[in-house]
């Protein structure tokens, strides 16, 4: 009579269903685009700025300062990057968020 082999029951996988994340929380990246500095506020749904979506706008030194996007990346920071600057902003950069 042969002797059953005895097997370990394997664990079920748990399955976790993503956190969704609140659509007023950034996103906190390591790198983010900055568009431009200019010395007055710009109006964020005129001109190229109302191409885009969820700038950042921060005061500085009298000057307003305007970034875009959160990257995990420098890489993923600019791919975007080339897409921003084919809407026209040509002195667009990447820099470390901060």
């Amino acid at each position: 009579k042969p002797t059953p082999v005895k097997t370990e029951p394997k664990p079920t996988p748990v399955k976790t269903e993503p956190k969704p994340t609140p659509v007023n929380a950034p996103i906190k990246g390591a790198f983010r685009i900055h568009l431009l500095d200019w010395p007055s506020r710009l109006d964020l749904k005129s001109g190229q700025l109302a191409l885009l979506a969820d700038i950042q706008e921060e005061k500085a030194d009298k000057q307003y300062r305007y970034f875009v996007g959160n990257f995990a990346t420098k890489a993923e920071a600019e791919k975007e990057l080339a897409e921003i600057k084919n809407l026209g902003f040509k002195t667009a950069s990447v820099v470390p968020q901060h």
